[in-house]
């Protein structure tokens, strides 16, 4: 009995002095990078919908051109699956909204809005011009869809709101503020019209 306690005491003894570090008797890792220009924060939380486990950043809005006409919106999902920025136009306050320029059909008077679908449903919203600021990196007079904005008063079209039926237009339907997808496309597809 004593010598496999002294077994075990021994072999505790060589597995707390290999070296701290790594866990593997190398060097000590180095720490995580701190903030530089084009680093954001992400955080990892249950965000404004009580989910669970879905990342998040913090943006900037503003209205094209303006430095006083912005709003600071947390809670937008960082998504591997799609591209483009998108916000809950609840979310923005009236000023901002209403300073938000639509986005037209190149030559036209033909409003462009949009249909994103994902896995469990859909949203609907106008695409509208806004300089948006990450971290320190701006980029100015983007196209944004504004996810639910009550000025689109035609529904969502059949094939947009198929096969799943769901619409996602509001933050407790779309589990977050807004969404900035960091997929593989440069460009989606708009739909345009209404």
């Amino acid at each position: 009995m004593h010598r496999i306690l002294a077994f075990a005491l021994g072999s505790l003894l060589v597995l707390t002095s290999c070296g701290g570090g790594s866990g593997y008797g190398g060097p000590p890792r180095p720490p995580p990078p701190t903030q530089g220009p084009n680093v954001a924060t992400l955080t990892v939380d249950s965000g404004p919908a009580g989910t669970v486990n879905i990342p998040f950043i913090t943006i900037t809005i503003c209205a094209p051109g303006s430095t006083t006409n912005c709003q600071t919106i947390d809670g937008i999902e960082v998504d591997t699956g799609s591209w483009g920025l998108r916000i809950i136009s609840s979310v923005l306050n009236a000023s901002l909204l209403s300073a938000l320029p639509q986005q037209m059909v190149a030559g036209t008077a033909i409003p462009v809005v949009e249909c994103a679908q994902f896995a469990d449903g859909y949203s609907w919203g106008p695409v509208m011009s806004a300089d948006v600021t990450i971290s320190s990196e701006k980029a100015s007079n983007i196209p944004v869809q504004i996810i639910g904005n009550p000025s689109i008063t035609q529904p969502a079209p059949s094939d947009c709101s198929s096969p799943v039926p769901n619409p996602e237009n509001t933050v407790g339907s779309f589990f977050a503020n807004g969404l900035i997808g960091v997929g593989v496309f440069e460009q989606e597809s708009r739909r345009s019209g209404i």
